[in-house]
């Protein structure tokens, strides 16, 4: 860590003090950089595009950047090659060392997407036949007073106050007539408002699980086509999103030469 030198006389005297820290171990990552500053791995992994689509950017941190912005590519296409070639100073390949690719790529394409409800619904429909009762209401616990049991099977029930008093109080009291209004159910259609509204609603459902893949919304053309018994709505949207998926780098075979005899 230090030397000292002096002179005395005709002799010259060395005092050396040397290291005696521990050599600290190395780590499996300290075994595995390379001298480039990158890790190297046994077999290398390629980043490859899981969607046909169009290039539209490309930020390489690992590896060796196979496409560029504007290219069009298919399923299974490499996009970053999971290997690094050292150059010498004579611009040939010296070496070349698998990596594990890192990288962020965005495609744009597209999504063919549909959904589809029923078009006709129950809902409730009064009959317009009713029955008038009196109640009674002590906070939030409704009393109707009858002699004979309510003659509908199902029914709305729509009260009209009287008297109320008690708030001042603490507490609350009403009395008044209570209108016991018959309900049937009726299957019916659905108005346009109805399923456009529904189909909607799952679009958007839709739409916000890819937002949560980072996948973005560039356009959509969607189309909405009434059945017999149900609804339809088919579309294409326009998107952009990181549609890669890792695979292990293949090994490029040299093509042989063929020398004609």
């Amino acid at each position: 860590t230090w030397v000292s030198v002096y002179l005395e006389g005709n002799s010259l005297t060395l005092s050396i003090k040397e290291n005696d820290k521990p050599i600290p171990e190395e780590t499996a990552e300290q075994e595995k950089l390379h001298k480039e500053g990158f890790l190297e791995e046994p077999e290398g992994m390629d980043i490859c595009a899981n969607k046909a689509g169009r290039i539209v950017s490309i930020v390489t941190r690992t590896g060796t950047p196979a496409v560029q912005i504007g290219d069009d590519v298919q399923v299974g296409d490499v996009l970053i090659r999971g290997r690094v070639e050292i150059f010498d100073n004579e611009g040939n390949v010296r070496e070349q060392v698998n990596v594990h690719a890192d990288g962020d790529v965005m495609l744009e394409s597209s999504i063919e997407t549909g959904f589809k409800t029923p078009l006709m619904k129950i809902v409730d429909t009064e009959t317009g036949n009713y029955k008038k009762y009196t109640f009674s209401r002590w906070g939030d616990n409704y009393r109707v007073w009858y002699l004979f049991a309510i003659p509908y099977e199902e029914y709305r029930a729509v009260p009209h106050t009287y008297a109320h008093m008690g708030d001042k109080l603490g507490f609350t009291l009403e009395f008044g007539e209570m209108e016991i209004r018959e309900v049937i159910k009726v299957r019916r259609e659905k108005t346009q408002e109805e399923y456009t509204a529904e189909l909607s609603e799952m679009m958007k459902e839709y739409v916000a699980t890819l937002e949560e893949k980072a996948i973005q919304i560039k356009g959509k053309n969607v189309r909405i086509k009434k059945n017999a018994d149900t609804v339809t709505l088919t579309g294409v949207l326009k998107v952009q999103g990181p549609f890669i998926e890792r695979k292990e780098t293949k090994v490029m075979e040299e093509p042989l030469d063929v020398v004609d005899e």
